[in-house]
């Protein structure tokens, strides 16, 4: 996934599976000629013999494919091969090509890139737990009724407050409840007007357009969505107004 081989003998990296002459495998840019070799987990070293390249298919080329054997055999001539080192791995997530688990999550939660209001709430200056509750909120992970049918759940997924679906939008910014705080908000500081979802909330007021620094407006949210998240789970449980 990031692991990427600088290549020495080529005695460990493997020729299809392996990332080492390209940002990929070589069984995802040729997938189509990798479907037809008889070795799929052939390593390199076994591939080059006598300063030149080679591997066995299963059937004779089409046109097609021999034209795309004739392209991967140009990438290849352009790789050399040394027998007084071995083969290393790398770490393509990092600049410095070390491992870090900070690496391998922005990757698994953002595709690779770096995300700005990720940042912004794991710096924020809340409890851990809180922090964690945002990140769920940004990657839409809560447990709102809507994520808990796609695992499976077989409750209702309609809000224990109105008969709306039970969303991460709904909770925070729809819902009567949010709304009478949002609107709160907005006469306590004379705003002239406030987010009316997630998407909205990032896209503005997290992108320095609100009406408060960034971080006020993460600790003022986080406050008041947190209260909103308890006080909605004791509603739906106990069947009672906290």
């Amino acid at each position: 996934m990031g692991a990427v081989f600088e290549v020495g003998n080529s005695r460990i990296c493997r020729f299809w599976e392996d990332s080492w002459i390209r940002d990929a495998p070589l069984k995802i840019v040729y997938n189509d000629l990798y479907q037809l070799v008889r070795d799929p987990m052939i390593h390199v070293a076994d591939c080059y013999e006598e300063g030149s390249w080679g591997l066995t298919f299963r059937r004779c080329l089409s046109v097609q494919q021999y034209d795309r054997w004739l392209s991967l055999l140009e990438l290849l001539n352009g790789c050399s091969l040394t027998d007084n080192r071995a083969d290393r791995v790398m770490w393509a997530l990092e600049n410095r090509k070390m491992f870090t688990t900070k690496s391998l999550y922005r990757f698994l939660t953002d595709g690779g890139v770096k995300s700005r209001v990720a940042g912004l709430l794991w710096k924020s200056r809340v409890p851990l737990k809180i922090k964690f509750f945002l990140w769920q909120i940004l990657n839409d992970k809560l447990q709102v009724a809507v994520n808990l049918v796609k695992r499976g759940w077989k409750g209702p997924i309609i809000c224990c407050l109105c008969n709306c679906v039970e969303t991460i939008d709904h909770i925070f910014f729809e819902c009567h409840l949010a709304v009478m705080i949002w609107e709160m908000l907005k006469e306590i500081f004379h705003l002239d007007s406030y987010p009316r979802s997630w998407e909205d909330f990032c896209s503005t007021w997290l992108r320095g357009k609100g009406p408060f620094p960034i971080r006020l407006i993460i600790f003022m949210f986080s406050g008041f969505a947190w209260a909103l998240w308890t006080s909605r789970n004791k509603m739906a449980i106990n069947k009672k107004f906290p």
